[in-house]
């Protein structure tokens, strides 16, 4: 033993000798002769050797190309990209002490990112552009905290319907996750309804206390204008706050086997209906998101995510808000008609049914949950209760 352990340390000794002892390389700077050779080139000719074919051009990076090369954008703004903790470490974002306003230009725009990821776009590029979604336990602002959250784990389960149904292609639909988290191990769906609850809980106790002093102005015969434009942001902080709720609690009763959650479900997408009715009316109240890659604002950065852009586009347009809930209206009114399909009384009806509606629907959601229906037959058990 004590001669191997003699000869395993000698061994040891030669080894961190040999690489310690390695020559440094000598490196020569070739770039004035790799350039002059390429003034006597003409436009679309090539140099190549000979073991570089087509597939190694189409696989290459073309450096400093915005196209190609994602570094190139990040070196052109000035800013220095923060992460969420470094950004609230720096107050560049704020996570408490928010104005209603401020807290519903997020929504907005949160709302906003979540279309433009079912248009089509990159996860990255779009909902996890807002820096609030990286690390949700940094949020002290209790409302915006619940519906960050809320956001996630419907992002989540529509994700995870996509999947499933598996009925697009890959430049319909990208579902690529980046590594980012969605909460399923940290938080049950009820208590995230819960928090969402409680959020509301939240805004109904500001909003009955405003009324209350709004009362209490008028007769006096003070001026109660303020008082009521702080009344209508709470009342649209609340709307969109239940819209959210809403909207998670379909996608948690559709993932019920054997369709056991249909009802709640329709009952879910009627109310979010109504809701939208009311964001509609109130998309002026938001603060507006200043459109300047040199400024984060709202807690929405395009470039933090710049390493995990997809093939293209690199930065997609986020769609108008406008846009946005007129996208998610015309979704859940499609997902009505998904409804109807499981009080057929025949299986083949609601095959059929169901098919047709794949091809004709518009929006990529409710022809998931549609193709879900149909093919794991999820809604056998509507033959005998079609309530």
């Amino acid at each position: 033993p004590l001669f191997r352990s003699r000869l395993r340390t000698s061994s040891k000794s030669w080894i961190m000798e040999t690489v310690t002892s390695k020559p440094e390389p000598n490196w020569v700077d070739i770039t004035d002769a790799f350039v002059a050779p390429t003034k006597e080139l003409k436009l679309g000719e090539l140099v190549r050797h000979e073991s570089f074919q087509l597939l190694d051009a189409m696989n290459a990076t073309e450096i400093m190309d915005p196209k190609m090369d994602s570094n190139v954008e990040c070196k052109r703004i000035k800013r220095k990209i923060l992460t969420f903790k470094a950004a609230t470490e720096a107050n560049v974002i704020k996570v408490k002490d928010l104005s209603t306003a401020e807290l519903i230009g997020i929504m907005d725009e949160l709302f906003a990112c979540v279309a433009t990821w079912l248009d089509g776009q990159c996860l990255a590029q779009t909902v996890f552009t807002c820096l609030y979604l990286h690390d949700v336990s940094l949020i002290e602002d209790p409302v915006l905290k619940a519906f960050c959250i809320g956001i996630v784990r419907v992002t989540a389960f529509l994700r995870e319907a996509i999947f499933q149904a598996a009925v697009h292609e890959e430049e319909d639909q990208q579902t690529l996750a980046s590594g980012f988290n969605f909460l399923e191990k940290e938080l049950s769906d009820m208590r995230v309804l819960g928090m969402l609850k409680e959020s509301e809980d939240i805004l109904n106790k500001a909003i009955r206390g405003q009324n209350s002093a709004i009362k209490e102005a008028a007769a006096s015969g003070s001026d109660t204008n303020e008082m009521t434009q702080k009344n209508d942001l709470l009342y649209a902080a609340l709307t969109r706050t239940k819209f959210c709720k809403a909207f998670l609690t379909v996608c948690v009763q559709l993932d019920k086997p054997m369709c056991s959650g249909v009802a709640p479900a329709k009952e879910a997408t009627v109310a979010a209906l109504g809701l939208l009715a009311d964001v509609k009316k109130t998309l002026s109240l938001g603060t507006a998101r200043i459109l300047d890659p040199e400024v984060v604002s709202l807690g929405f950065d395009p470039f933090v995510n710049n390493r995990l852009l997809p093939p293209f586009p690199r930065h997609p347009a986020i769609v108008s808000r406008v846009k946005a809930f007129e996208f998610l209206n015309v979704g859940l009114k499609e997902m009505l008609q998904v409804y109807e399909a499981t009080t057929m009384v025949t299986l083949a009806a609601i095959h059929v049914r169901l098919e047709y509606f794949e091809r004709e629907s518009r929006f990529f959601v409710s022809r998931y949950f549609a193709a879900n229906f149909r093919g794991r037959n999820r809604f056998r058990r509507y033959c005998l209760d079609p309530s």
